[in-house]
């Protein structure tokens, strides 16, 4: 179990791309609110969205197996 901490620098890098880390003002917790809804509310979208499948996928019940 040790072996999981050792330093390992080749494995420690992460990669900058697609990384924000410019600076930015601290929120307030109003303005924290209004993004966490924003975020909630794209998070339902996004499962909604999931389970929906193009017609080309679906059973229309008129296979010639049955």
């Amino acid at each position: 179990m040790e072996a999981d901490y050792e330093l390992r620098p080749e494995l420690d890098q992460y990669e900058a791309g697609g990384l924000d880390d410019r600076e930015h003002n601290e929120l307030s917790m109003d303005a924290r609110g209004e993004v966490e809804k924003r975020l909630e509310q794209e998070e339902r979208h996004r499962l909604a969205m999931a389970g929906r499948r193009p017609g080309a996928f679906m059973d229309h019940g008129d296979s010639e197996d049955d």
